[in-house]
């Protein structure tokens, strides 16, 4: 069972510091909606349960739920909560579930896991793919630099909700360059792909499955005029 203690202990303390009047159990329940949990009572439910075979103890990531967190603190604050304090509480469970498991990561939306995680890790797939090696073999150009992965991504179904798997999945491309070089063109864009899939733990946790990744060559019509500027 996930020990919330010294979690729900920091939040309280922020809390009052801030002259806002909840109580360690109302505490506990802001820290439940943050994980993703309609209640403390469906967190402990789900926790001591033997219906999934993984749980938010077993966690190698952690993606909040900040905006169910905000609102059920502000539902049982009954007063106005400033944007300021609602943020301070936030880096506050942050911080506090990285102490109590520093081999897990923390993240505040799939956004932040997207953009400072899973991009890096999609191109250190792909660069290391034997899809990759084939395609910059085909092609003149001279591909010094990562993919670019779109900022654009797919999900397989909203995280908190997902019982037992969840994926994400983005596509990109890596432009190559012909500068001081006289070798043919024959083409200088690469597309890119890649896909981490995970075990669910917990509503928020998430369990490292499998990472897959492809490159190949664009389709785009290498001959089109506008390519030449382009790598011009």
């Amino acid at each position: 069972m996930l020990n919330l203690s010294t979690v729900t202990f920091d939040v309280h303390s922020i809390l009052n510091q801030s002259l806002c009047s909840l109580s360690r159990a109302q505490c506990a329940e802001v820290i439940a909606a943050y994980l993703g949990y309609e209640s403390l009572a469906a967190l402990k439910s789900e926790e001591t349960g033997d219906s999934l075979d993984t749980c938010f103890a077993d966690a190698e990531f952690i993606i909040l739920n900040v905006e169910s967190g905000i609102c059920r603190l502000k539902t049982l604050a009954r007063e106005n909560i400033s944007d300021v304090l609602s943020d301070l509480v936030t880096v506050q469970i942050v911080r506090s579930l990285s102490v109590v498991d520093d081999t897990c990561k923390v993240f505040k939306s799939v956004d932040e896991f997207y953009f400072e995680y899973a991009q890096e890790k999609f191109c250190e797939a792909i660069i290391f793919s034997d899809e990759w090696g084939s395609a910059t073999s085909e092609l003149n150009a001279e591909f010094s630099d990562y993919p670019e992965m779109n900022e654009n991504y797919s999900i397989s179904g909203d995280l908190w909700r997902s019982r037992e798997e969840w994926s994400l999945e983005a596509q990109g491309s890596s432009i190559g360059s012909y500068t001081g070089s006289d070798r043919f063109y024959n083409g200088h864009k690469i597309d890119c792909w890649g896909k981490m899939k995970f075990l669910k733990a917990g509503r928020a946790g998430l369990i490292f499955s499998a990472l897959d990744a492809n490159a190949g060559t664009s389709n785009e019509d290498w001959r089109d005029e506008d390519d030449w500027v382009e790598i011009g």
